[in-house]
């Protein structure tokens, strides 16, 4: 998950950011609450995504991800790094789905898919 779309997560969580100068400490107690409940939410959903990107793999629903995960092995990448790569391109087509209220786009799934291991909010041009 890159950094905005990280900000975005955390935000629709925990809210903005209040006033840190409260001398009661209240604010900052509270976005501390809210960084530790991201973080955990954090971890649950990149197991829940690599358990997704894993059983396209097993059960080969998706041709496309085994073809990347088998390419980006093959450039060095190890198992880990090539599974989450391929979360990566699946977390942002999630959010893509949520973002503009549309369905799966497969097309758009499979191009971020080839592009790895540039990552799908990252530039063409880089």
């Amino acid at each position: 998950m890159g950094v905005a779309q990280a900000e975005l997560v955390r935000i629709s969580i925990v809210g903005r950011p209040q006033n840190h100068r409260d001398s009661s400490g209240e604010a900052k107690t509270k976005l501390q609450r809210g960084l530790r409940i991201v973080e955990e939410s954090g971890k649950i959903l990149k197991e829940t995504l690599l358990e997704v990107v894993d059983n396209q793999l097993r059960d080969q629903t998706r041709p496309e991800t085994q073809e990347t995960y088998e390419r980006l092995m093959t450039e060095g990448y190890s198992d880990q790094e090539a599974r989450e790569l391929i979360a990566t391109v699946l977390s942002n087509e999630i959010f893509e789905m949520l973002k503009h209220k549309k369905p799966y786009d497969r097309e758009r799934y499979v191009t971020m898919l080839r592009r790895l291991p540039r990552l799908p909010w990252e530039s063409f041009d880089k």
